[in-house]
């Protein structure tokens, strides 16, 4: 039997959703791996998006990714599930999040993306925060892209989602975690001019 991956894509331009799209379709897919796009918009506020994309699978990983977030490695499905798969306790998955040094307390933003800002003469820049590589536990995630193994209901303010998973599935026992690899996985479009 094929196991199900959903990606869940959200946001309010049904343009760039369908752009998003374009870049879910040219991804590897494993050959026991079935794909689920499911696109939505007009919603009320991040939770009410995640909620509702949520209901609508019944895929054990769900991808949640903003309609600014592309997926440009072609192999982030099987990055995902190898993540998974070697860390049973990992229940959400992302390309950034906040990390607290254990040697001086410090809150750390992790990741490793491109970044394009749109200005005067748009440029694509390499984004990287911190020093890590590999497959690192964090606080909490940015709630761009989030990969979720356990399904349970989305709670939390719109601001704090991503805090609010990670602290519930911490108390269920399973862990938040960042893959962050040399070359970016995610290319963050953030549409504004500055």
């Amino acid at each position: 039997m094929k196991n199900k991956i959903s990606f869940i894509l959200y946001g309010d331009d049904d343009w760039i959703l369908s752009e998003n799209i374009n870049y879910v379709n040219i991804l590897n897919i494993p050959d026991d791996i079935v794909v689920e796009i499911i696109k939505i918009t007009n919603r009320y506020g991040l939770v009410d998006y995640l909620e509702y994309g949520r209901k609508q699978s019944n895929a054990k990983y769900k991808v949640y990714l903003d309609q600014n977030a592309y997926i440009i490695d072609k192999d982030f499905i099987l990055k995902i599930l190898s993540s998974f798969k070697k860390n049973p306790q990992l229940g959400l998955l992302g390309v950034r999040g906040y990390y607290k040094d254990p040697q001086n307390g410090e809150l750390i933003f992790l990741g490793n993306n491109m970044y394009r800002k749109y200005a005067y003469n748009s440029k694509i820049t390499t984004l990287r925060e911190g020093e890590h590589e590999g497959l690192i536990t964090t606080l909490a995630l940015d709630s761009h892209v989030m990969i979720t193994s356990i399904d349970t209901p989305w709670s939390g303010g719109d601001i704090n989602t991503s805090i609010a998973k990670s602290v519930e599935l911490k108390h269920m026992g399973f862990e938040t975690a960042v893959m962050i690899n040399s070359k970016p996985m995610i290319l963050f479009d953030n549409n504004l001019l500055s």
